[in-house]
Formats: structure tokens, sequence, C-alpha cells
């Protein structure tokens, strides 16, 4: 109970806090959005890449499981890094 009791005062007092400056509200709430509008389009290459990305990764699991077809490290060695796999 003195857990209960101990976070309902911290809560109490720093909630105060927040309502005698209700702009950090408006902020926290548009902080989010102005992520999603600032940011978004960055992103839609990403958007563009998932055909590659899924023969990435199906490419890896043959890889791990030791699939025979060939040197499956010369096939990733583009992606992953160039020169890296020899």
């Amino acid at each position: 109970m003195k857990l209960l009791r101990d976070t309902w005062l911290v809560f109490g007092r720093y909630f105060g806090l927040l309502m005698h400056n209700p702009v950090w509200i408006a902020l926290g709430v548009l902080q989010p959005v102005l992520y999603l509008v600032l940011f978004a389009p960055l992103l839609e290459p990403l958007a563009k890449l998932r055909g590659e990305l899924r023969i990435l990764l199906q490419q890896l699991g043959q890889l791990v499981r030791g699939h025979p077809g060939g040197q499956p490290t010369k096939k990733l060695g583009l992606p992953l890094g160039g020169d890296l796999a020899v």
C-alpha cells in the first residue's frame, strides 16, 4: 500500500505542475503528428524496397539452412556490403 500511496503522491505532484502550463499538453499531443508529417515522406523509398528485402531475407534463410544452390555468399555479397563477401 505504501508503494501505491507514494506513486499517487508523485503522480499528483507532477500532474499538477503539468496542468499549470497546458502548452506542454498541446505539444505532447502534436509531437507524434508532426513527426509523421515531417518524416513520413522519407519512408516512402523503403516501401519500394519491399520486394528486394523479401528476396534478401529468403537468401539469408537459405544460407542459414545450408541450402545447396551455389555459393549464397556471392549472391548476398552485393546487398550486404559489396567487397565484404569474397
